[in-house]
């Protein structure tokens, strides 16, 4: 049934498939190893071929099937997927110094990332580019930067997994 995840945040996992000829509903199933232990998380109806499991841990991953119910009971069992949970966002993000050989920047350290993503922008922050990636600790200094051109800024925490969403 082609299951696949269409959205991500820290505490949400949309799903959604392709839907089935003569199906009465779906029962979204979650494991936390994708194998065993699976529990029903939700039922959807008849042409609802899209679920919403809310109130998830930030920075986790969940495995999902989708059991497809007809008039008999549980006709079909789509393939498991694995989602991940995004990272929170980088809070307290700052310019500590402004120099005209650098722009240092911090932020507060985001639970679950192992590195970050610094991104810039020059056009009044609607196009970021990613400027520095790995980086570790919770500061950076850009050193590339023109004298008298205005610059925007986000960092993004990161991890194996997944990244937290950009503060806008």
């Amino acid at each position: 049934s082609e299951l696949r995840i269409i959205s991500y945040t820290r505490n949400i996992l949309v799903l959604d498939w392709k839907d089935a000829s003569g199906e009465t509903g779906y029962r979204i199933e979650r494991s936390p190893n994708g194998t065993s232990n699976w529990t029903t998380v939700g039922t959807v109806g008849k042409n609802v071929a899209i679920y919403s499991n809310t109130g998830l841990s930030t920075a986790t991953t969940y495995y999902y099937r989708v059991v497809t119910l007809d008039a008999a009971g549980d006709s079909a069992t789509s393939a498991v997927i694995a989602g991940c949970t995004r990272l929170n966002t980088p809070a307290n993000f700052r310019v500590t110094e402004v120099a005209h050989n650098g722009i240092s920047l911090a932020w507060s350290s985001v639970g679950g990332a192992t590195g970050h993503r610094i991104e810039r922008s020059t056009d009044g922050g609607s196009t970021f580019v990613v400027h520095a990636s790995g980086v570790s600790g919770t500061t950076f200094t850009d050193t590339s930067i023109v004298p008298g051109r205005l610059y925007y800024y986000r960092v993004v925490g990161t991890n194996s997994l997944t990244e937290s969403i950009a503060p806008t």
